[in-house]
């Protein structure tokens, strides 16, 4: 018989498979959810620490299915540009002269906001060179295990250089050098090894394959790492279709796009997850949904670069599974859920009536069970269920946004509530707002100091990006007039159109 750790006692919490369920007793053990019963009756043995959660409201651990913590140098530095522009800032062309402990800072400065918003699994897709500095790496796995964050931590992988990822580049572009890589095969034993270490350790802190996209990878590349992540049950993530940019420059590449290059190379699979989709048309959806693909949204990251609004309604009427995330703190200032989940449901009304508009309950959804399921975790995280992990955001009912209270589902997520408290694993992380783990102070001031030493860094790397900027800008334009055909509607133009 498992012996509970802890008690949480009278909490009435939402499930997204069950949904609200009654006020209840919920029993924790080695980091599980043990049992649920009835409140009152849970019968857990005297000198148990019970944790009193009447007046509260609990969900599952939200999971920010996508972010990039090497942006945190990049935050606030940047606005009114479109990808392709913004994107030539962000990953200069000198790689930053980063320590371990550098790493370490800006990952604990994430984790304090993440944890804010109830977040207690979280993707980063990180850019750092596997091959050159791999204790870089390990240095930002360690601090979501240090903040008390459960991870899925990968290196950008690409073998192309972003500048040279988009249309027209040979023509309207500047003339630079090739970036500095290591070649495929010691990207992918890189990445495999790195892997490998954190499954030896069996920690909350896993490995995602992340090539960055179609376009900048060689086709062989792309092949290797899915084969890795094949081979070793891993999930594999990748930006596609975010602009338009990109689904011209897909049909130049590839005959029948992107969706279709993808499928033919047989990546399109569960456990593969596209992120962004905002340029998807409903045969390409179609496409996913039969393959067990995940489609990953990022509204606020997509608002702010004039990307566009993805289709999540219409994914999620297609079958395809959709998860939710925050993006890099270099694109939108922010790490935190609650934005993400209230924007998915309220960019839905604008499209068609109120029959095809998303509920709260379908962002809150996308944001856990949703995320578990893109990771080939369905089950483990996500959910209230006995068996689950123990990943529990719980509100208080006697605060805003919750007075008074009316469905405490839709407050949560169009209030953008704070949690009281967050547990992970059954471990209180956040209590009345506060990271038990992490000093805020410590962290902050330590973070002061890096920006400071980096910031010629910074500046040379945006003043290389201006050089590009009107050349990124003019092939946007050109994009701009390729007609594209049927398929597209008229909310996934870009800001310009």
């Amino acid at each position: 018989m498992v012996v509970p750790s802890l008690l949480l006692t009278s909490l009435r919490f939402w499930d997204p498979e069950t949904g609200l369920a009654p006020v209840s007793d919920i029993l924790l053990a080695d980091g599980r959810i043990a049992g649920i019963e009835r409140e009152g009756t849970a019968g857990a043995p005297e000198g148990i620490e019970r944790i009193d959660c009447t007046g509260h409201f609990g969900v599952p651990g939200l999971i920010n299915g996508h972010h990039h913590s090497h942006e945190a140098h990049f935050r606030g530095r940047s606005e009114a540009q479109c990808l392709e522009e913004w994107m030539t800032g962000v990953r200069p062309q000198r790689p930053l002269a980063l320590t371990p402990d550098d790493v370490r800072v800006r990952v604990l400065s994430i984790a304090a906001e993440a944890l804010r918003s109830g977040t207690t699994t979280i993707c980063d897709d990180v850019g750092i060179d596997p091959v050159a500095r791999p204790d870089l790496l390990d240095a930002a796995a360690a601090a979501w295990d240090e903040a008390g964050i459960a991870a899925h931590v990968g290196p950008t992988m690409f073998d192309v250089g972003f500048a040279r990822a988009v249309p027209f580049a040979e023509d309207m572009l500047p003339a630079m050098p090739a970036p500095s890589l290591a070649d495929a095969t010691a990207q992918v034993a890189a990445l495999a090894g790195f892997a490998a270490g954190l499954a030896r350790a069996g920690g909350r802190v896993r490995a995602i394959v992340a090539p960055s996209a179609p376009q900048r990878c060689t086709p062989g590349f792309l092949a290797a790492l899915a084969d890795l992540a094949a081979g070793d049950s891993l999930p594999l993530m990748m930006h596609a279709l975010e602009t338009r940019v990109q689904v011209v420059g897909g049909r130049r590449q590839w005959p029948g796009g992107v969706i279709a290059y993808l499928d033919n190379l047989g990546m399109l699979r569960p456990g593969t997850t596209l992120i962004h989709g905002v340029w998807l048309t409903q045969a390409e959806m179609a496409v996913l949904a039969g393959r067990g693909a995940s489609v990953q949204l990022n509204p606020a990251s997509n608002l702010k670069l004039g990307s566009g609004v993805a289709d999540m309604a219409g994914l999620l009427a297609a079958g395809v599974n959709v998860s939710l995330g925050s993006d890099g703190c270099g694109s939108i200032e922010t790490v935190g859920m609650g934005g993400t989940m209230a924007l998915a449901a309220l960019l839905s009304t604008l499209r068609g009536g109120p029959e095809r508009w998303l509920r709260a309950e379908d962002a809150l959804r996308a944001a856990t069970a949703g995320g578990a399921r893109a990771l080939g975790r369905e089950g483990q995280i996500g959910r209230i269920a006995t068996g689950a992990f123990a990943d529990i955001a719980i509100f208080r009912l006697d605060r805003a946004p919750f007075i008074p209270l009316g469905d405490p589902v839709r407050q949560l997520v169009f209030g953008q509530a704070v949690p009281h408290r967050v547990l992970v694993s059954g471990r209180e992380v956040l209590r009345d707002g506060v990271p038990l783990l992490i000093d805020e102070t410590a962290v902050g001031t330590a973070m002061a100091r890096v920006q400071v030493r980096l910031a010629p860094d910074l500046d040379a790397a945006e003043q290389a990006a201006a050089v590009l900027r009107p050349g990124m800008r003019a092939i946007r334009e050109r994009c701009r007039a390729e007609p594209l055909g049927p398929g597209y509607d008229s909310l996934r133009l870009d800001a310009m159109e």
